[in-house]
């Protein structure tokens, strides 16, 4: 799933313009913008275990075509995850990722406007 920003050109060139101090700034609003697909994930993982809601992990600041992101999902204890989410041909699938980002959607891009805002000071 992705999520593209846009009208935000003048607070991007204000980071660039900042540097490494902007960098910092942009790379935390993409965090916590994480932390909280990560949290309504998680109320929707189905819980057997355990081992898959907490296998729900945000990833580093990634870049890749020059555009920054982080992953939300399982890691390696949660390997099984796609099989919940997708179904198998033996399991209905049950959509706990789907469901958690579509419940908080709307509000990612505010709170990484929030967040960078609130790291320039304005």
């Amino acid at each position: 799933m992705k999520v593209e920003m846009t009208g935000m050109d003048e607070v991007l060139r204000n980071l660039d313009a900042m540097g490494q101090k902007g960098r910092r700034i942009e790379n935390k609003a993409l965090l916590e913008a994480g932390k909280m697909v990560q949290e309504a994930i998680q109320k929707e993982t189905p819980e057997d275990s355990g081992t898959l809601k907490r296998s729900i992990q945000v990833s580093n600041v990634k870049t890749k075509d020059g555009m920054k992101h982080v992953l939300v999902g399982p890691d390696k204890t949660g390997w099984y995850g796609s099989f919940v989410e997708f179904g198998t041909v033996k399991m209905r699938p049950t959509p706990f990722m789907s469901r958690g980002y579509e419940q908080v959607k709307g509000n990612v891009i505010t709170t990484i406007l929030l967040e960078m805002r609130k790291g320039m000071r304005l």
